[in-house]
């Protein structure tokens, strides 16, 4: 019963409806269980029905079995829980695709009402159900790609090039002079990678942020001469209504 008041709280229905994104991942599990319980007892009693009369057909089986395994999906929030929920949402879609032939290519009236009506509630289950994947998608879209971590590896080859260009920049005149005296004695490859270093731990969360959606940090993990090794740390992804 208390699964029942959470999918009949007029402020939760308001919310998935107009604003989903102010609905947090427990909220919409929550939901989504209430939804599929419901469904369960509709489907039992259909079940019962069919057995009992011997008129039990494969959509009897099909609306106890399919609200039962979206039930067990939803017990948590893993990721691959979600491929059993998209099963789900199929089955309902193509009840109502299939209601909506039944009903309107005979001409018996009694199969056209209860076609109709079959096609309506098929159409509404997958409805709520879309609406509830499509925000617990988003969720586990936001939590499990702010746990992604990586090394990235950076090896310096044109660190001569890029301190003669600077030279050069600065003085057109002793330019190239200059340039190898820095390259030789002043810039050495420490110091150059050093400086990339911090460079790109200012410039690569911007760029991820600004490019991808993505906020992240960089660190630098390791320096040996040219050889740099940065650990790339997401720690959250924007997507549109929702942010962790």
């Amino acid at each position: 019963m208390a699964a029942m008041k959470k999918l009949f709280n007029a402020d939760m229905i308001g919310k998935l409806v107009e604003h989903p994104d102010q609905l947090d991942m427990h909220e919409l599990i929550e939901l989504s269980r209430s939804f599929f319980t419901l469904q369960a007892v509709l489907g039992g009693l259909g079940f019962a029905y069919g057995a009992f009369h011997s008129s039990m057909g494969l959509t009897s089986v099909g609306n106890f079995i399919m609200p039962l395994l979206g039930i067990y999906s939803t017990r948590d929030d893993n990721p691959d829980n979600y491929k059993c929920l998209r099963l789900c949402a199929l089955y309902w879609v193509l009840g109502a695709i299939f209601s909506f032939f039944e009903a309107f290519l005979g001409f018996d009236l009694h199969k056209v009402i209860v076609g109709t009506l079959k096609t309506a509630m098929y159409g509404l289950q997958w409805l709520v159900l879309a609406r509830l994947l499509d925000g617990l998608w988003r969720w586990l879209q936001v939590r499990y790609v702010g746990t992604v971590k990586f090394y990235l590896n950076v090896v310096v080859k044109n660190k001569k090039e890029v301190v003669q260009t600077q030279a050069r920049e600065r003085s057109r005149v002793a330019g190239k002079i200059l340039g190898k005296i820095a390259n030789r004695f002043v810039v050495t490859d420490d110091v150059f990678s050093e400086k990339l270093a911090g460079n790109l731990e200012k410039s690569m969360p911007k760029r991820l942020q600004d490019e991808v959606g993505v906020t992240a940090t960089v660190a630098k993990q390791y320096q040996r001469g040219n050889f740099l090794v940065l650990l790339v740390s997401i720690e959250q992804r924007l997507v549109t209504g929702f942010r962790v």
